[in-house]
């Protein structure tokens, strides 16, 4: 019975010395220590890249789909064009978030955020720039965007929901914006 506590006892000091001559946490090999700034400026861009990520997904979604079955038929049902594009971008944009450990609850917030962003406003950015879309897409899907869509417009199941003239100002530097509520 002596010998074993000798045995135990011996065995707790080999663990003591051990985690003694081992190096702390902030001293393993491949993580590196970081300044407050720095784990904050890595926090905030974090959320961006969140958003960036959710509307990537539509962009790249709506490439695939283009080089697979070309452009939309703009005499289709745009609910089924909508759900398809909808369907392959969540799908694209939860692997890439987990893939990114964008797995936050602000994060998946803000990623749905962009992919929403994406999903029903990325024509305004075609209509903004259409020579830089034309050079990732091509020239007759542009045209067919600039088309079927309206400039500074929500494009939610076929239809386009104009922004362009929701809030406007009517006097000088000091006056307050004219709300005006589009009726369908």
């Amino acid at each position: 019975m002596a010998q074993d506590q000798e045995l135990f006892a011996a065995r707790i000091a080999r663990l003591h010395a051990a985690h003694e001559t081992q190096p702390s946490a902030s001293g393993i090999v491949g993580q590196a220590q970081q300044s407050g700034h720095a784990r904050r400026f890595g926090y905030i861009s974090s959320l961006l890249s969140a958003c960036v990520v959710g509307f990537l997904a539509v962009a790249v979604t709506r490439l695939i789909l283009l080089h697979l079955i070309g452009a939309p038929d703009p005499t289709g049902d745009a609910d089924i064009v909508m759900l398809t594009e909808g369907g392959m971008s969540v799908c694209l944009t939860v692997m890439c978030a987990y893939l990114l450990r964008l797995t936050g609850s602000l994060h998946m917030v803000l990623v749905a955020l962009g992919f929403w962003a994406g999903l029903l406003g990325m024509h305004n950015l075609v209509h903004h720039h259409p020579e830089g879309w034309a050079l990732l897409y091509s020239e007759r899907w542009v045209w067919q965007t600039t088309q079927m869509t309206e400039p500074n417009s929500i494009y939610f199941r076929g239809d386009s929901i104009d922004l362009g003239n929701v809030i406007t100002f009517s006097g000088g530097q000091d006056s307050k914006p004219d709300i005006k509520i589009n009726r369908f």
